[in-house]
């Protein structure tokens, strides 16, 4: 096969990068939430909107991966044992959690930026 027939069979189009967090809530010492999105501030409202949360989330780490799904499986299956049953929290410090997921990251996202990083990709 010459490279003109290897390119036709590749993806033209890249991957389309999605937002791993972990977030925080002053209610819940000690616990920190693993999840993916693809819209933080939409994400963070749902979760603190909730009546039996008293108060909001807050954003510990986040960062825009190539494939969230598989990032945050590896993450939740790293931090197992921490785990609350049922559940996408875990009882670690933040730092753990962090440094895992700074070793699948593209780029941080911070809530302030994260339209403007997001159009960049």
């Amino acid at each position: 096969m010459d490279e003109s027939e290897t390119a036709t069979l590749q993806p033209e189009t890249e991957p389309r990068l999605q937002i791993v967090y972990i977030l925080t809530n002053p209610s819940m010492p000690g616990l920190v939430k693993i999840g993916r999105t693809t819209n933080l501030e939409a994400r963070i409202a749902s979760l603190s909107s909730s009546t039996s949360v008293p108060e909001p989330f807050h954003i510990a780490y986040a960062a825009y991966v190539e494939d969230a799904a598989f990032v945050e499986r590896g993450l939740h299956a790293a931090f197992s044992l921490h785990r609350m049953p049922g559940r996408e929290f875990f009882r670690l410090p933040v730092a753990n959690a962090i440094a895992a997921l700074s070793l699948a990251e593209v780029a941080q996202v911070s809530l302030d930026a994260e339209c403007d990083a997001a159009s960049e990709f």
